[in-house]
């Protein structure tokens, strides 16, 4: 069933539907509900119907024959023609001219690049030009990482070997047995000793 425009679907309401006076005011308020939601979904339906008619499936642009145009309208369908074809070329153009200003090496590979965009015509133009640098090894190497920073602020002591003057004290006045042990291996210098 088609639909014009300004019509609206407003569904039929069966007789079991409508008021009944002996009903109470509950069950009438219900009654009313009921048909005022029966109403606002037929609305719904059409607003749908004419959504989907108007916007998501948008009628394509109406072709008016050779026979029918008048000179003008020829000759503006021509006008139109040219500059899109010209405006298509313009945006290629700047693009390409982009994508070989960030990418020199591809100047040199032209021939080559054009095959690779034969294969990938979707594809879009700055991403494939950095897909074919990288896969030909085109770019320019990663420069050499020079590592950690060397430390600066002088030379550093050298650590000394053994026990600390301080360590020696301790051990002497709390384990004088480990201590006089010490002495006779020659693990503690008596000469360092104060």
């Amino acid at each position: 069933m088609e639909h014009t425009p300004t019509e609206i679907i407003t569904p039929e309401i069966d007789a079991e539907e409508t008021v009944n006076p002996e009903l109470s005011a509950k069950e009438a308020e219900i009654a009313l509900l009921r048909k005022q939601l029966l109403e606002k979904d037929g609305k719904l339906d059409h607003l749908k119907h004419k959504y989907e008619r108007d916007i998501i499936k948008p009628s394509a642009p109406v072709e008016i024959p050779e026979e029918a145009m008048s000179d003008e309208g020829k000759l503006l369908k021509g006008q139109i023609a040219n500059l899109e074809k010209t405006l298509s070329s313009f945006q290629e153009k700047t693009t390409l001219s982009n994508v070989y200003a960030t990418y020199p090496a591809l100047k040199d590979k032209q021939d080559e690049f054009n095959e690779f965009r034969a294969e990938y015509p979707t594809m879009a133009l700055d991403k494939l030009a950095r897909v074919f640098v990288i896969e030909h090894g085109l770019s320019a190497p990663a420069p050499k990482r020079l590592g950690v920073e060397k430390p600066t602020g002088g030379a550093k002591a050298p650590t000394k070997q053994g026990m600390s003057i301080e360590d020696v004290a301790r051990i002497r006045t709390t384990q004088p047995k480990l201590y006089q042990k010490m002495l006779k291996e020659g693990k503690i210098n008596p000469d360092t000793i104060e």
